[in-house]
């Protein structure tokens, strides 16, 4: 990360030079020490307007108390970005006992978030960009968020739209049928919701 720094001019003293009145977000996931200090520190040399988590902050497994350690070594790493972090859970940060609970209790809730998923979920508007939060810890994006989402669109008068969940809607490689790939129909039920409202970038992680 200290080379990718060097290679793009960033010095965590020198952030990047923003243009009057543009808005800025940084785009974080599946991240593990030591190499997220170093990345959250050139996302915090970027002075974004927010960051957006797409999950997998703690890699615990069943350890209840490694996810504590580890989620709270992350929150520390994030440094002056906490209080601008909007995140969503991936699947290994839930995959311990009190997993849910432990993430409630260390990662901000941010509101409005969609029905039944507070603390993993979310929707921002910051400047000209709408961004809607989704849980897909369950596998899939269900219809009461699907109809959040299009309503939260629908509402909006925001010219940028972004998506942001854990698991990929098409995903390549390792985790292909072992995403939202794995429910197709469900899939092309949230892709087309997207679509209609307007979306122009997803951003996943796993």
């Amino acid at each position: 990360m200290r080379r990718i720094a060097n290679a793009l001019g960033v010095r965590r003293s020198n952030p990047l030079p923003r243009p009057s009145g543009a808005t800025r977000l940084v785009a974080a996931g599946d991240s593990k020490r030591p190499a997220q200090r170093d990345a959250f520190a050139l996302a915090a040399a970027c002075a974004p307007d927010a960051v957006l988590f797409v999950g997998d902050a703690a890699y615990a497994g069943t350890s209840d108390a490694r996810r504590r350690r580890m989620l709270h070594a992350w929150r520390r790493d994030w440094g002056g970005l906490w209080d601008r972090l909007y995140a969503v859970a991936g699947n290994h940060d839930l995959d311990s006992p009190r997993g849910l609970e432990l993430w409630r209790e260390i990662v901000p809730a941010r509101r409005p978030a969609p029905p039944y998923c507070d603390g993993l979920g979310f929707k921002l508007r910051v400047g000209p960009v709408l961004v809607l939060g989704l849980d897909t810890t369950s596998g899939l994006v269900d219809a009461m968020q699907r109809d959040w989402a299009a309503a939260s669109l629908a509402r909006s008068s925001a010219a940028h739209r972004v998506a942001v969940y854990h698991e990929p809607a098409f995903p390549l490689g390792l985790h292909r049928g072992h995403a939202l790939d794995a429910l197709p129909d469900e899939r092309d039920r949230l892709w087309t919701t997207l679509e209609a409202g307007g979306v122009g970038m997803v951003l996943n992680g796993h």
